[in-house]
């Protein structure tokens, strides 16, 4: 009997004790999950805090970043964070600087460009006006026809041509061509055709022109400049061609029947290339029907798009 009361109070405390032993178990879960949610709770709420303030000086970089743009270069991005984003600020403030300078200069260079432009059109035209106009030249003679073109590759060039009447029998005939391209060539240009012109009208022969005109252009010439030349007076009532050749290109005659040759006399070297240059002058006849071809390198030289 003492056996089971023992047996009965040991069960009754081992019932008891797992009971409690339950619930202290169920109360530790419970308070594991409210320790649990706090935690996440607080993580949570700390993250949200960091991001906000990693992402917060971001998102005012960007706004105020939003505030420049083509029409208000003048704005400044104010950021007082004390840190990397407020140096990626000022970084955005300095190319924003800089690209206001960039602006600047772009309009002071395109205005000039812009007046060097205007300039060289006018300058084109004046040169264009220059030469004498082909079309319907010397329409009332009947010996001959004319007819003569110029197409700059740049704005203006030093290629030009001339002709005009010594007489009512001597008809001048002149192409040239200077060194080099654009403004300088056609500034000497204009020196020397108006150097030609004035001499031929002299009527002295021509290798005596020829002389004159070289002296004339050597004269100062500190750029190192030189043209050349194929000057001829052609006698209308003959057919009779006199010419100086001063290291042009080689005219091409076509003859009635359809032969054409190459005139390859030479009478000297170019003008302004070198001083007391000697000149000689040639004679060639042409017959009716026969045609005079004058050119410059640029109609030589002149390649395809495949260099040909």
């Amino acid at each position: 009997a003492n056996a089971r009361q023992s047996q009965d109070t040991i069960l009754s405390m081992k019932e008891d004790v797992a009971q409690k032993q339950d619930g202290a178990i169920l109360q530790m879960l419970a308070y594991l999950v409210d320790v649990l949610a706090a935690v996440t709770l607080l993580v949570s709420l700390a993250g949200a805090w960091f991001s906000n303030r990693l992402t917060d000086p971001i998102r005012r970089l960007t706004q105020e970043a939003a505030g420049i743009d083509g029409k208000n270069l003048d704005y400044r991005i104010q950021m007082d964070t004390g840190d990397e984003v407020e140096d990626l600020g000022n970084a955005f403030n300095e190319m924003t600087a800089q690209i206001q300078k960039h602006i600047k200069n772009l309009a002071q260079v395109t205005a000039e460009k812009e007046r060097i432009r205007t300039e060289i059109q006018v300058a084109s035209r004046l040169q264009a006006d220059m030469l004498p106009r082909a079309d319907g030249a010397f329409s009332e003679r009947t010996e001959f026809s004319l007819y003569a073109t110029m197409t700059p590759a740049k704005g203006v060039g030093g290629d030009f041509y001339d002709f005009f009447l010594l007489d009512e029998d001597h008809l001048a005939l002149v192409v040239g061509d200077v060194s080099g391209k654009g403004v300088p060539a056609a500034l000497f240009m204009v020196v020397s055709r108006t150097l030609i012109r004035s001499h031929m009208a002299a009527c002295i022969p021509l290798e005596q022109t020829m002389e004159e005109i070289n002296g004339c252009l050597c004269d100062n010439n500190k750029n190192g400049m030189f043209v050349t030349a194929w000057i001829g007076i052609l006698e209308l009532s003959t057919g009779e061609l006199s010419f100086v050749n001063a290291g042009h290109c080689r005219p091409l005659i076509r003859r009635q029947d359809g032969t054409c040759i190459y005139e390859n006399f030479l009478g000297g070297f170019v003008l302004a290339g070198m001083e007391d240059t000697v000149y000689q002058s040639a004679r060639i006849r042409l017959h009716q029907g026969d045609m005079l071809l004058l050119y410059t390198d640029g109609v030589t030289e002149a390649a395809n798009c495949r260099q040909e």
